[in-house]
């Protein structure tokens, strides 16, 4: 959903598409949104998405939120658990070796 977001809003990615269309990035960031919501009260009971340990699941979303910098997107307010979730993910050794590349 951020990955749409970002196709439809961020100047360089724009280039390639035949229209951009700032209603298909609206809906795709308020979506996104609620579901983070809802991820922030899974987040409360566990520390990864998927349960006790670190999966694809983790991987694939915490690289769509890194994506998202692209159109410096931050996290909404509020949001205490999946924030701790993410910070968490990108202090990991394979997040900061591919941040310092």
């Amino acid at each position: 959903l951020m990955m749409l977001t970002v196709r439809f809003t961020h100047l360089a990615i724009s280039m390639l598409e035949a229209t951009q269309m700032p209603q298909v990035a609206d809906f795709n960031k308020a979506t996104a949104e609620r579901f983070m919501k809802t991820l922030d009260r899974q987040l409360a009971t566990r520390e990864f998405i998927a349960g006790d340990r670190f999966t694809i699941a983790d991987v694939v979303s915490v690289v769509g939120l890194d994506f998202a910098r692209l159109i410096k997107y931050r996290l909404p307010e509020g949001l205490e658990n999946l924030s701790r979730w993410y910070e968490a993910c990108r202090a990991r050794p394979a997040a900061k070796a591919g941040l310092e590349r």
